[in-house]
Order: C-alpha cells, then structure tokens, then sequence
C-alpha cells in the first residue's frame, strides 16, 4: 500500500513539474492546446466541478469570502438560489442557468412573463436613463413608505413653450415643461394653455394663458359644446347661455337645471358683493312659479371653518339682518318678526306637519373630508372676541365621529379672535365666565343615551356635582392607576341605610384606651341612632371589649384588668344625621321604571319610532296624556296690508301670495 501511494506521488510530480517546464497541463492529450493552461481532452468522460451548498447570491457561504472567477455547482435551494452552476464576479454569484437572469436585449425580449420579468433594479438604488451618456431621467430609489418619483430633464433644462420636456414625435411644439421652480405647464402649438404655479407672485395659482394670448376657454357637458365659455377676445364669460348680454361680463342661464348660478368663495372675503349708491337694490332676485325659490343657501361643500352659507346683520331692535322672508303657504319655515325683537334669521313652522321644521341647516359632506363643519352655528359676540357658541350637526376636528349639538364656552379654553376659525384657537387667560351648555326643563333638564356610553364629563376642579338626590340601577365604579398597563377597579359600597364610617389605629395605655372620633364625623353622626364601633387587637392580649361608645367617641378595656399595652384597629360606622329615616320616589322604586324611562329616551331620528309620554302632573309622574300647552300651539295669523314697495314689486311680476306678511293675532281681534 505504501508502494502504490509513493507512486501516485511521484506522477503527480512529475506532471506538476512538467507543467512548470511548458506552463501547460494536459489530461487526456499530450499535446494540449496552446492557448489553454488546462487542456481536458476525453470522448466518454466529464469534469466534475466542486459541490457545495449555497446560501444566498449576496453571501459567499459555505466559502470565506467573495472571489472574482470562481466557479461551483449549488446544491441547494434557499434564498434566492436554486441548485445549478454559480460564478462569482467578487461581489455576488451569479447564476449560469439559462433564462435565470436573461438579460434585456437590444432588439426586445420574447416569452417575457407579466409580474415576473421586469426592467430595474432589486436593491434601493436610483436607476437612470442616457442618451449621450447624460442622465435624462431618473426613477428615484422608494423612501419609508415605498414611494418612488420620477424626475425628467438635465442640468436645469426643463423644455420651454415651442421645445416642451415632454412632446410628441409629430408635434415637438405639444407638450409639458417647466418655466422654473415649483411650476408646471401645458401647450399647445407653441402657446402656453395651462400653467400649475406654487408661489407665483400672486401666491399658488393654476392659470389658464398666463401669457394674455387670445386664447378662448370653453368647458362641455352632456348636450352642451358651450357649457362654460370664456371669450378670451372681447374678455366675456358665457355660463350655459345661448348668447350673452351685450354690455355685461357674465350670463348664466339654466333650462333644465337647479340653479342658475352658484357661486362661493374658499377665503375670508365676499363671494358676492354687492351694493347700490342708488335708489335700486343691491341684489334683486324675481321668481314667477310657485315651485321655485327666491333666494337658496347651501353649505354642502364647505370644508374648511370659516365660511358661512348666509350672514345676517342686524343693527336695531325691529329689524332683520338676514332680510324679510315670508312663505303664506306654511308647508315651509316662514320668518317674520314682532315689534322691538331682531333677529339674524329666524324660521317658523305655521302648520307643524310631521317632520316639518322651521329652519333646517345640513352639511352634506358624506365621505368628504370637511372638519369643524355644521348644519346651524350660532355664537354671541362682544366686539370682536367670540364668547359662546353652539353648533347643530357639527363634524368635529377629531376623525369621523359627528355630534347632534356641540356647545362651548369660549372662556373655557378655545378664546378666539374673528378670523382665527371658528372652532379652534387658543387662550391663555385664567379668568373663566361662561357657561358652555346650560339646560332647563319642566320635567328634566336633559337626558342622554348613548349606545355605548352614556354621559362623559370631565373638569379640572370637579369632574361632577349634582345638587340634589343621586340614584343608579347599578353599581359605582371607582379606576385607579397602579403605575401598570391596566387600571384596577374599586366598588363603593352600599347600605340599605345612610351610614357613615371612620376608622383608625391606636394603642392601649395600661389596658385602657380613649378614641375620640374626628370632628367632621362627630359633626354629621347621627344623634338618635346609635354609633356601631368593632374593635380588633393586633397581638397577644386578654382581649378587648367596649366600655361605652357615644356620637363624639368610644372607651375601650381589656379583658380581666389587663394591662398591656397592645395595639388595635377600630372601625365606627354611623348614621348620617338627618337621613335616619329614608323615602325614595315611588316610580323609580317601580320594577317597569327603567323601561319606561329608556322608551322615553327615545331616538327620533327612526322612522315612526314608539316612544313612552312621560310628564309630571305636579304631585306625581304619568306616563300617558301628556297635556298640550297653550304657548306651542299654533298661531293665527291674517293678511297685512301690503306696502306701496311689496305693491310696486307685485305690479312688476312678483305674486301676491308671495308677499303676504304674517303677524300674530292682538288680543280681542
């Protein structure tokens, strides 16, 4: 066996030192080629590259380090390797198989499969694109939220109006580009039509023919070429008109819609202002058909918190500031107004059919996105300082939740100056005075009931104070902290009789002892019911019993002339003076009290919703027949005498009907 390795040693000597002399090898030849190092001659035979097992392209394992021209045969299936021959370029390997990194060709790739091939890179690294090795655009590397951008031109050249960045093969004067920082811009036939501008010198604006050409602008809908017209050469606007008015700069006109013209105004100024130094109206609006309306607000696509749908001012006692309205028909709110009373707006309903109302206010934002939004807002102002405002089907700041009324006090913490927003500011002040929401009621206050909670309070100096009896058909709950993720929960305990307690720790002096009770339990005990006091010694003693127990303390004694001087524990439980004998209401002692109450409670909102009547009679609580009072009945009214002016207005087309005034009826008329 020696013999035979000391031979294989040799051979291969022999060949690595004939390799040295010619500095090739040949296996299987004699005569190996001369351009090769290794020449691996064999008609029946292969080479058997080395096995291994890797990892991943990106590590060199099972190897110790990346090496530019090594080869291997993997084995393995894991990361993104699969089992085939693998070089390495010094960085990664690299798969030999076919198809498993084909590359893009330069004449267009066939059998390429949607999702799985694409053109790009697999690590975060920007990608560009040349042309005369100049980068002219560049797909960005995705940020934290795997985002990317894409970014065109070179060196600042962004296109200009007759050579645009991006264009059109037939049309290079067609396209998009950019006359500077933060602006975008769209043309046509070497004309600038659209311009996007952030911080243009009128502030961030889109404009249609920023350069003044004559340029028309026109907008289409379903049956009409002519829908919004702008004549940029004799600088008219046409709003679904057939023609325009000569000598005026605007026509609307509708045939088969809504509105005729709808205008509003996303800042702090007008959205129409109007004013007549003249004898004629300001605004004058005319409508002769019974189905259509004068004057309509809407504030269905405010979004923001500082708009308002109609203002109304008003600067003596007798008069309107949102104008005269009046509906003879009655089907509808009708607004009217008594000698020395002003109002802003004010609706009345004259007929009170179901689901009528006097005034109705809404904010129809379904899904959209308007915050600090509502149906009805009212506030009371001094000057210019808000101090108390409420808001009817109000849209908070704070997500989707939505409130039937939202009422607050501006003393509270929300101090705001006009033009700040309506619902949000801030105040320093630590002079508070206002009431956010006050409530009174013949048979309640309030009532609130909520499918998940109730009622929540909170305040920095008492969260709640109810002044008068409290009761609850259920247990009281104290939360406190235990520096934990979770609070514990402590349960006050009940009595069926109004007790007081007092407690404490002390220590007997020769086997005696004197407590004197607080003077705050002293001062609300019970005189007339007696004190009940346990005591417990804490260690070994004769025992200790009550000498005598009064509303002001207790002496204590141990057992058989003891006296040690051991420490006890002792609590007084007492009856609160005044309530030793107790009476509750008789229907909230009633077992069907809770029902009744909740189908009080009712949401009126449903559609004929079954509620529980509930009034009290002036000695106890009835739950039917609820009497109707005098001063929510209906009003009567009659005709007034129309005024020369309401007579002029008639005589030019307006209804009569339409101009009846309503006044309630005088006495003894």
């Amino acid at each position: 066996m020696l013999k035979n390795l000391f031979q294989t040693v040799c051979t291969v000597l022999l060949l690595l030192s004939t390799n040295t002399s010619i500095a090739q090898v040949g296996i299987g030849t004699t005569t190996p080629n001369t351009d090769a190092q290794l020449d691996i001659s064999s008609t029946d035979r292969g080479v058997l590259m080395p096995r291994v097992a890797l990892t991943a392209t990106t590590s060199p394992a099972p190897l110790t380090a990346d090496v530019a021209g090594m080869m291997v045969y993997n084995t393995a299936t894991a990361g993104d390797v699969t089992p085939g021959f693998y070089y390495n370029d010094g960085a990664v390997w690299v798969s030999m198989t076919p198809n498993a990194a084909a590359a893009w060709e330069l004449s267009g790739n066939a059998g390429t499969v949607n999702g799985t091939d694409f053109l790009g890179t697999t690590d975060n690294v920007a990608m560009d694109f040349r042309t005369n090795n100049t980068v002219v655009m560049t797909v960005t590397s995705p940020d934290g939220n795997n985002d990317v951008q894409f970014r065109a031109g070179n060196s600042g050249n962004n296109g200009t109006e007759s050579l645009p960045m991006y264009t059109f093969s037939n049309d290079t004067n067609t396209g998009i580009w950019s006359d500077g920082g933060d602006e975008f811009s769209l043309g046509g036939g070497g004309q600038e039509m659209l311009t996007i501008d952030e911080g243009a010198a009128e502030g961030d604006v889109v404009i249609i023919n920023e350069d003044s050409d004559d340029i028309n602008f026109r907008v289409e809908s379903n049956g009409n070429t002519s829908m919004l017209h702008v004549d940029g050469g004799v600088n008219q606007v046409q709003v679904n008109a057939g023609t325009i008015m000569t000598g005026s700069h605007l026509s609307v006109g509708t045939q088969n819609g809504t509105e005729g013209m709808n205008i509003f105004t996303s800042s702090s100024g007008d959205a129409i202002y109007n004013q007549s130094t003249g004898s004629g109206y300001g605004m004058y609006f005319i409508t002769d058909n019974n189905s259509s309306v004068g004057v309509y607000a809407d504030c269905s696509f405010f979004t923001t918190d500082s708009e308002d749908a109609i203002v109304g001012h008003a600067n003596n006692n007798e008069g309107f500031g949102g104008g005269w309205f009046t509906n003879s028909n009655g089907s509808n709110g009708t607004g009217y107004g008594t000698a020395e009373q002003g109002y802003g707006v004010l609706g009345m309903n004259t007929t009170a059919s179901n689901y009528s109302v006097g005034v109705l206010g809404t904010v129809q934002a379904s899904g959209g996105s308007g915050r600090r939004s509502s149906g009805v807002y009212g506030s009371n102002s001094n000057g210019t300082t808000q101090n108390a405002a409420g808001a009817l089907g109000y849209r908070p700041s704070g997500g989707g939740t939505y409130y039937g009324g939202y009422f607050f006090d501006n003393n509270g913490g929300v101090d705001h100056i006009d033009g700040t927003g309506r619902m949000s500011s801030s105040s320093t002040s630590t002079v508070k005075v206002n009431v956010g929401m006050g409530a009174i009621g013949g048979l309640m206050g309030g009532w609130a009931k909520g499918s998940v909670y109730g009622f929540t309070t909170k305040g920095d100096r008492y969260s709640l104070y109810v002044q008068g009896r409290e009761f609850t058909n259920d247990v009281i709950t104290q939360l406190s902290d235990n520096n934990n993720s979770e609070r514990i929960a402590s349960y006050v305990p009940t009595s069926t009789s109004v007790d007081i307690t007092s407690k404490g720790m002390n220590t007997l002096n020769n086997g005696t002892a004197r407590i004197s009770f607080s003077k705050n339990f002293s001062s609300i005990a019970s005189k007339k019911d007696p004190v009940i006091v346990t005591i417990t010694p804490i260690g070994e003693s004769k025992g200790i019993h009550l000498v005598s127990v009064d509303s002001n303390g207790f002496t204590i004694k141990e057992n058989a002339n003891g006296s040690s001087n051991v420490n006890f524990t002792w609590i007084a439980v007492a009856t609160k003076a005044g309530y030793e004998t107790m009476t509750n209401p008789e229907e909230l002692l009633a077992a069907d009290y809770d029902t009744k109450l909740n189908n009080f409670m009712i949401d009126d909102s449903i559609e004929n919703p079954k509620g529980q009547e509930m009034w009290w009679d002036g000695s106890q609580i009835k739950y039917s027949g609820t009497p109707e009072s005098p001063e929510f009945g209906y009003s009567n009214a009659k005709v007034k005498e129309l005024t020369s002016d309401q007579k002029r207005r008639t005589k030019e087309g307006i209804k009569k009907e339409t101009l009846v005034v309503l006044e309630e009826e005088k006495d003894g008329e």
